[in-house]
């Protein structure tokens, strides 16, 4: 079922997932309407999300040609359905469109006048929600929150933040949310009793749910580290509380909480975007390549990060126009690299990336990742796994440590199809003639002639014939998400312990460069 699930979702980026997510409440509140659950009219709600999407597209259009930015087609849309949620649904005759003419207007302003280096400071929807209110005096109403509404709001939540990999983020701040009222409403009442009994019922969490998976997780405006993001959801928790109930803003409590959460973040793990111009291309292996930009300004990070990468272009299809990809180089040298292998047929992203010409520019943000080498003196042996195109974050290390001249015992597994798919050879073959670095290179595929490296899947015992000592070793493993799942569980079997596997996986690549016990 795991598998099925990371299938299903590395089909599409995490904003078209967000569009679908909200666009399944969307349907969902409508049939509620019409069965009358819920005690809003259906032309209503249609109503407002047209008007919004409307004014979201119009005026992101008015902003980003004004700032000459590059728009996401998907960004503006999942702003308008959040707006909808928060502040609708509006009786549109009755004057309610000027209420969605100035949130929507607002809230794509706020994309690029409260910004910073070109990130925007604050989650644009909760700036368009505040203005309305401080404007005509009309308080949030956060309708999604309806008891009948929470299977779809869980459901989809889940799979968003499963597929950002935020659900601990999720979970601490609901933790600390739903802890903090108990112990403020306990208090208050001297009754803890009553306010668990309060705390049973669904309308008194379900805007919280909404809140923590839709707008808490937002990944431009909250942390990229993840024990950052802890803190971050815990801080935003408890000021939803204490906005409620101790400034008497209760109507805004949402609001203002992610406002001051969305400041913490920017003063403390600030990571603006960066443009990136075309340098040089080369194919680095079959059907793979390498392309090297020259950076607007100094990209701080460490080998084995990644970044997201934002390629606007004309009808992108279901996997949207951002990606998340390694930084093939490393700190040491001055252009930043990408590296991506192409199949046939490519998505409109690497169709798109593959057309790019000397001087074309993509927009990069977000420098994040904890795949990276261990903070010691060099003494811990490690065990790299690649699978293909996996290999890139092992280049960005390998390189880092040639150019440093440091050495630490590594062994290189690396698994293809064929020879001709081996990327970076050279490099590698460098770091063996250093001494410190032990590539084995296994084909699947039959083998050319005067192949001298190995044949077949890395098993367990490949892994114990090259490596006899590696319960000593750190494994880092890097790959398809089925290829990292399958060898998790294979050296969880070899009596590996779990802290001592660290994992990287590409989503989208399906291929498994099979791990067998």
């Amino acid at each position: 079922m795991k598998t099925f699930i990371d299938n299903l979702l590395g089909r599409v980026t995490m904003y078209r997932l967000m569009l679908y997510y909200l666009s399944a409440l969307l349907i969902a509140s409508i049939g509620c309407s019409l069965a009358g659950v819920i005690p809003y009219d259906a032309g209503d709600i249609v109503g407002t999300v047209v008007l919004l999407g409307v004014f979201s597209y119009l005026f992101n259009w008015f902003f980003a040609t004004l700032f000459r930015a590059k728009q996401n087609p998907e960004s503006r849309f999942i702003t308008a359905l959040i707006l909808a949620f928060i502040i609708g649904p509006v009786f549109v005759a009755g004057g309610g469109a000027l209420v969605l003419f100035v949130a929507a207007f607002v809230a794509m302003g706020a994309k690029y006048l409260l910004a910073y280096k070109k990130m925007h400071v604050f989650n644009p929807a909760i700036v368009g929600a505040l203005s309305v209110a401080l404007v005509f005096n009309y308080g949030s109403s956060w309708w999604v929150g309806s008891p009948y509404l929470v299977p779809v709001i869980l459901i989809g939540g889940l799979l968003v933040a499963y597929k950002i990999q935020r659900l601990a983020m999720v979970a601490s701040f609901m933790g600390v949310f739903l802890a903090s009222v108990v112990l403020v409403m306990g208090v208050t009442w001297r009754s803890f009793d009553v306010a668990l009994n309060t705390l049973a019922h669904p309308w008194m969490f379900a805007p919280a749910l909404f809140f923590a998976f839709v707008m808490l997780v937002e990944p431009l405006t909250s942390p990229q580290k993840r024990n950052v993001q802890y803190y971050y959801a815990a801080l935003v928790g408890v000021l939803v509380v204490a906005y409620g109930y101790f400034t008497g803003t209760a109507p805004y409590a949402f609001e203002l909480a992610l406002l001051s959460g969305n400041i913490f973040n920017r003063a403390f793990s600030f990571d603006p975007r960066a443009v990136l111009t075309l340098r040089k291309r080369e194919d680095v292996a079959n059907n793979t390549t390498s392309f090297w930009f020259e950076p607007s300004h100094p990209i701080s990070f460490v080998p084995g990060q990644f970044m997201q990468w934002e390629l606007p272009h004309r009808h992108p299809d279901d996997r949207g126009v951002r990606r998340f990809f390694t930084i093939c180089s490393s700190p040491t040298e001055q252009r930043v690299m990408l590296t991506t292998k192409f199949s046939e047929p490519s998505s409109t992203f690497k169709t798109t990336l593959r057309a790019m010409q000397e001087q074309d520019e993509i927009v990069t943000m977000h420098v994040a990742g904890e795949f990276t080498l261990p903070n010691d003196d060099g003494t811990t042996p490690c065990v790299f796994i690649a699978g293909g195109i996996g290999v890139t974050p092992f280049r960005s290390m390998i390189r880092y440590m040639l150019d440093k001249k440091i050495s630490r015992p590594i062994t290189l597994l690396y698994s293809n199809k064929t020879a001709s798919d081996i990327a970076f050879k050279p490099i590698f073959d460098e770091a063996a003639l250093a001494g410190w670095l032990k590539p084995v290179y296994t084909v699947t595929d039959t083998a050319p002639y005067g192949w001298k490296g190995r044949i077949g899947y890395i098993t367990a015992d490949m892994i114990k014939e090259e490596v006899p000592e590696y319960m000593n070793n750190l494994f880092y493993v890097s790959g398809p998400q089925p290829m990292v799942a399958a060898f998790q569980k294979m050296l969880g079997e070899m009596g590996v312990p779990s802290d001592r596997i660290k994992t990287d996986f590409f989503p989208g690549y399906t291929e498994t460069h099979q791990a067998t016990g």
